[in-house]
């Protein structure tokens, strides 16, 4: 048909009339139309099936998830060539590989769907192994005739790309795709930053699709500029808010020759509209509108003469229009007077626009705009939200009274008289949408303002698609020494004459352990050493008191005694850890100085100088490694032997055994090096080829020196392998005493542990200093303490208590600064300031990363301050060497780090410590810097806003009732009204308690997480969070409503939710007469969520009644909630979910195969749901509901089942590497000591 009778029966069919401007050539003042170019291109040639194509069709021709990508492979080989059908096949098989099936598969049962994974494992395995090429776009047997020229025009404008801003208009999603990947490859098209735009597309195999958060992200980057082109089908033609372009391309795909004209198989042009849209798009000044077509192809040029014929007739026809239906389009018109039709009155010059978006609403679209924004309110099952429009009749016209539902900032609305009914609608409709904007409830978008959790993570993706502030995402940062060992300005050996003394005292009695001696060391350091307090370290695994006490009162050293102390410091640091370091002497850190045996320390420093034991340092010094004599072996008790007859071994003496001598024959049942040979001496001489001088001198039992341990792990290591030839028993005259005692060699191997807590410490203390926070040093430092350092503590449990007091201290601040805000836009809001992103952002800038003790104990990385050692410059060294200077953190761990420091504060100095932490941590407060500020500015606002809620509410209220359930005497009874109040009430004069709620569930889930903190000091992370995710959820908090008696009180408007709340009444009665009322016993019933919502909402009324004191709600606490979580909730009673325990035991098993895989369908029924639990691709169980998240917990059940009824289960079916490496420091041989003979180190 023509378009003449096209727009008269468009007229007809809606009773209406078309209008039109009065010159047509006035539009050039608002529209710059593109000049139109049509270019050519070749025929495609056949190009025969790729090599990739034929192997996946051998291996998966009848694999039915894959038979959409064998039609769009096939389709992009014969238009677009073989790298993009080859590129188009490997992402989607990929991406096949990764994304659940989404079929309806109730007729699929376990051994189709294991068939199907296997074909799928060799589809990915071909398409992995099959090499991708690189784009060749001169290439004819790569790429199309049609490709070449879209990119040959691409290249004029690479070299261009200042001033370009073009889109490609393709037919199908999976073209659009292919192209993006191709120009994003090309190295000739470095200039083009390309993007693509597609539809929403289907859940259906195969099928390319884009969600709308995805498509907003694009086309932002697009109007940002980060993008220079769009490459999108027809979903960017209209309805798309696409900033303007200079170029826009019509990427025609023709299906060939031959067929008949058709709109549907061609991409020129479906309607008249996409021509015109699509055009439209470049209304730049000087813009080209490129339109492809194959050469020779008489069909397209066909199909553009018509579509332009069209638009000259739909000109004609509207030129043709009689004058009264032209409006002049510069001079604005005016209605006719004395017009009695109402839509006379809708003046289109009454509208409200955002200045900076253009968004407009008018009179005709207020009303409409109204409805949406009620329907994007927060609500449940319980509650239509909706307008009510009241219109009454005054004097010579109407009034309309708009009422909004009780969670709306904007409750009411009154328009002025207007002469009709539908003009006082709308124009309250207006009215209301203007305020609804004031108050930021409605965007500059004219949007309602909501955003979902999942929404505001997306918006924040880095180049590699990875989360900001998640898990996954990681940087390398580096680490902080502590200022204190910095050198001072005008550092020479000169300033080290006066020092002070700090002594490391271990509490060990009488100095003595597993009846080793030890001896106490003592640093001389340039200042004072800060205090630090006392800790823990760990002789496997037994805990023992480090108190570091520096004295305040210097001593002063010659440069002679300074030099033996340089000389012992070095040779001792070198000796524990077998390497020698180089250090300056004006450039150490600290000098080591043993102290005389049973020496005390005054603190006035008086005498202290005669304390330090020089005669042991002498010996180091002079390096006296004398031979043992074999009678006088009896002060040998504390020295370190090394046997120069094997490898200069050195040993620890443990007893002098003149029981044995050489001659004695080996012992039975004991395995020694020298099992196997007659005697001590017939092993010496017949493998060291030694005599034995003396026969009858006693053996020396020994202990090897060991490698420095970690003394900072709670859990004892594997002790370290023991050599073959490592003596049990050494002969006297084959021995020398080595430099060092023993009892200061021990000592001395616990110096690294002692200095990495020191220095751990004098971070955290620097660190709390320069912030001025007021938190205890050892729970900062817990709270700066990851897992991976494997301590003795770790941020963990801080973690989920700083999280929880971050969480409820910005809920008050968010409640008490957004008063017109509903509870979904406070969440958003919640969001982007407790989100690990931005709490990532705050550590990242405060540099917490310099602080952060991440890595355990590793001997071979420990070098003290300015130490270097011979081997650094070796090659292989370089790698170790970065992780003494710098270290791997996830953008998660940042912000866990931040929340855990939180907690450090809250438990040193309750809420007003952890507030003034937060504000360290660069969260948001504005003007609030104590916990009084917040009822302060709660109070100051209120008196500036009219009551929220109609005295009268309280009529229908028992206040005394609601009061001696809660214990608690209310200033403001309003607030009871409030909390009480569903937003199913119609035209309720007090609002809905969601805002309260809101403020609630952040204080019922911090006291929540305080009292398991308190009850279960000992807790792991993961029991205290299974025990904090059963003590708040809707479940427990219907049965502590029910229990209390709140849901007699409740003002609602549902006869739906009265037999919900009847029918959980009688469940829980009946299962009381049973005596089932023990443990969750409320976890499998059905509980309205209003029941659980009133008690959180009622503990934020008495929160916010009480000045924002937590004492009120503590004692509310304490009597609803903590006799519920005593009796019913405890590590003994908890109810694991089976996936959760599925997990758990799958992972104790070191197995990584297990999978499960989601079959939605839009059906009800109670089999529409499906989840299938694969292990190592083999399905163990199929669990069916009517809802996904029950038939993954109904399948995890049964696989469990299975792994029950047979242990061996995973035996014969996991390939998983079963161990792992053990800890460096413990785990492996032990190294060589190699030494001259004179007792010096070789480094290893």
């Amino acid at each position: 048909p023509n378009q003449s009778y096209l727009l008269s029966h468009l007229e007809k069919a809606l009773n209406a009339q078309i209008f039109t401007v009065s010159n047509l050539n006035e539009l050039k003042y608002f529209v710059n139309r593109p000049e139109e170019v049509v270019v050519d291109y070749d025929k495609p040639p056949e190009y025969p099936r790729t090599n990739l194509h034929n192997a996946l069709w051998a291996e998966c021709a009848n694999f039915s998830r894959f038979q959409r990508h064998f039609s769009t492979t096939q389709q992009a080989l014969e238009t677009l060539g073989p790298w993009c059908a080859d590129r188009l096949f490997s992402e989607a098989v990929l991406e096949s590989d990764e994304r659940p099936d989404f079929r309806q598969g109730d007729d699929l049962d376990l051994e189709t769907l294991q068939n199907e994974e296997i074909t799928l494992r060799r589809a990915v395995e071909i398409v992995k192994a099959t090499p991708k090429t690189k784009p060749r776009i001169d290439d004819t047997n790569m790429f199309s005739p049609k490709v070449r020229m879209l990119v040959k025009i691409l290249t004029y404008y690479d070299a261009r790309p200042k001033d370009f801003c073009g889109i490609v208009f393709v037919e199908r999603r999976h073209t659009a795709v292919v192209l993006g990947k191709l120009i994003t490859e090309l190295p000739e098209l470095k200039n083009i930053k390309c993007g693509v735009l597609i539809g929403h597309g289907s859940s259906d195999e195969g099928d390319a699709r884009m969600r709308f958060k995805e498509q907003n992200r694009v086309i932002e980057k697009f109007r940002m500029q980060e993008f220079n082109l769009l490459i999108a089908t027809n979903v960017a033609e209209e309805g798309l808010d696409i900033q303007p372009c200079n170029v826009v391309i019509r990427f025609v795909e023709c299906l060939g020759y031959g067929m008949q004209i058709s709109w549907e198989r061609f991409d020129f042009f479906r309607t008249l509209i996409a021509y015109i849209q699509s055009r439209g798009r470049a209304r730049r000044p000087g813009s080209k509108y490129v339109i492809m077509a194959e050469q020779g192809n008489g069909d397209q040029h066909a199909i553009l003469n018509n579509v332009r014929n069209r638009e000259d007739e739909m000109r004609r026809w509207c030129n043709e229009l009689p004058e009264d239906r032209k409006a002049a389009l510069l001079d604005g018109g005016e209605d006719e007077p004395g017009s009695d039709d109402d839509d006379d009155d809708f003046d289109p010059d009454q509208s409200y626009i955002i200045p900076t978006t253009r968004a407009i609403v008018t009179l005709n679209s207020s009303v409409a705009l109204i409805h949406y924004f009620c329907n994007a309110l927060p609500a449940d099952s319980f509650c239509n939200l909706r307008a009510q429009f009241d219109i009454t009749s005054e004097g010579d016209g109407y009034v309309s009274r708009i009422t909004l539902p009780s969670n709306s900032p904007v409750r009411e609305v009154v328009s002025e008289v207007l002469r009709s009914k539908s003009l006082a609608k709308s124009s309250a409709a207006l009215k209301a949408c203007m305020l609804l904007h004031q108050k930021k409830a409605l965007n500059d978008h004219l949007l309602p303002v909501f955003e979902s959790e999942k929404d505001l993570m997306e918006e924040h993706r880095d180049e590699k698609g990875l989360l900001e502030g998640s898990k996954k995402r990681k940087s390398h940062y580096p680490k902080k020494v502590p200022d204190f060992w910095a050198l001072p300005e005008g550092n020479s050996v000169v300033t080290l004459q006066t020092l002070y003394m700090t002594m490391l005292y271990v509490n060990l009695p009488d100095n003595m352990y597993d009846g080793q001696k030890y001896r106490t060391l003592c640093l001389l350091t340039r200042d004072v050493f800060p205090t630090i307090p006392a800790f823990n370290i760990f002789f496997r695994g037994v805990s023992k008191v480090v108190d570091v006490v520096p004295v305040h009162v210097p001593i002063s050293l010659d440069h002679d005694k300074l030099e033996k102390l340089y000389t012992f410091t070095m040779k001792l640091c070198s000796s524990i850890v077998n390497k020698e370091f180089l250090c300056p002497l004006e450039e150490m850190p600290f000098l080591v100085v043993p102290l005389l045996s049973k020496a005390k320390v005054t603190p006035d420093g008086d005498g202290n100088e005669k304390l330090i034991d020089w005669d042991e340092i002498m010996k180091a010094v002079e390096n006296r490694t004398l031979p043992v004599d074999p009678d006088d072996v009896d002060s040998l008790m504390d020295t370190v032997i090394i046997d120069h007859a094997d490898n200069q071994r050195r040993y620890f003496v443990q007893a002098i055994r003149r029981d044995m001598t050489p001659l004695s024959p080996i012992p039975e049942g004991m395995r020694i090096r020298e099992t196997g040979y007659e005697s001590f001496a017939d092993y010496y001489h017949k493998r060291f080829e030694l005599l034995l001088e003396r026969h009858d001198q006693p053996l020396i039992e020994v202990r090897k020196v060991s490698k420095v341990m970690n003394f900072l792990q709670t859990i004892p290591g594997v002790m370290p392998k023991q050599k073959g030839r490592v003596a049990t028993y050494v002969v006297p005259e084959y021995c020398h005493r080595f430099s060092i005692c023993a009892s200061v060699f021990r000592s001395a191997m616990m110096l690294p542990s002692l200095l990495m807590r020191m220095d751990a410490f004098l971070g955290i203390r620097e660190f709390r200093l320069s912030h001025g926070l007021h938190i205890d040093d050892h729970l900062l430092l817990e709270a700066f303490t990851t897992p991976s350092a494997n301590m003795e503590m770790n941020y963990e449990r801080l973690e989920t208590l700083g999280d929880s007091f971050l969480k409820f201290v910005v809920t008050i601040r968010l409640y008490i600064l957004f008063p017109d805000k509903h509870e979904g836009q406070l969440h958003s809001e919640r969001i982007r300031i407790i989100c690990n992103r931005a709490l990532y952002k705050s550590a990242k800038e405060l540099r917490l990363f310099k602080r952060i003790l991440s890595m355990p104990f590793n001997r071979r990385l420990w070098r003290p301050p300015r130490f270097t050692a011979k081997i650094d410059n070796q090659p292989e060294m370089q790698d170790t060497l970065r992780d003494i200077t710098e270290h791997g953190l996830s953008d998660k761990t940042l912000a866990d780090v931040v929340e855990a420091s939180f907690g450090a504060a809250y438990l040193t100095g309750g809420v007003e410590a952890a507030l003034r932490c937060c504000i360290a941590m660069q969260v948001p407060f504005d003007n609030i810097t104590t916990w009084s500020h917040f009822n302060e500015a709660y109070v100051t606002d209120r008196h500036k806003r009219p009551v929220r809620a109609d005295p009268k509410t309280l009529r229908s209220i028992n206040v005394a009732k609601v009061e001696e359930i809660t214990g608690h005497t209310f200033q403001n009874r309003l607030l009871i009204a409030e909390a009480l109040t569903h937003a199913s009430l119609p035209n309720s004069t007090c609002p809905c308690y969601q805002r309260l709620e809101f403020l609630g569930d952040a204080v019922l889930d911090f006291l929540v997480i305080r009292y398991l903190f308190d009850k279960y000091p000992n807790a792991a992370p993961g029991i205290m969070t299974e025990l904090k995710d059963a003590s708040v959820n809707n479940h427990i908090l219907g049965a502590i409503c029910l229990r209390v008696g709140l849901h007699r009180h409740v003002a609602h408007f549902s006869s739906k939710l009265v037999g919900a709340i009847t029918q959980f009444v009688t469940a829980v009665s009946e299962m009381d007469k049973n005596g089932e009322c023990v443990g969750e016993y409320w976890s499998d019933l059905d509980v309205p969520k209003v029941l659980s919502d009133v008690v959180e909402s009622m503990l934020g009324a008495v929160f916010v009644d009480s000045g924002f004191r937590t004492e009120a709600v503590e004692h509310m606490f304490a009597k609803w909630v903590e006799p519920v979580l005593d009796k019913h909730v405890t590590p003994e009673t908890l109810k694991v979910h089976p996936l959760k325990l599925l997990t758990t035991r799958i992972q104790q098993d070191r197995c990584s195969g297990l999978y499960l895989r989601n079959m939605t369908s839009q059906q009800t029924h109670d089999k529409s749901q499906q989840c299938i639990v694969f292990i190592h691709n083999k399905p163990v169980s199929h669990g069916y509901s009517n809802n996904i998240r029950v038939a993954r917990k109904n399948a995890a059940a049964l696989a469990n089942v299975v792994l029950d009824e047979d242990p061996t289960y995973l035996d014969g079916l996991c390939d998983c590497a079963l161990a792992k490496k053990k800890d460096e420091d413990d785990s492996e041989d032990e190294e060589e000591d190699r030494f001259d003979g004179l007792g010096r180190w070789a480094d290893v």
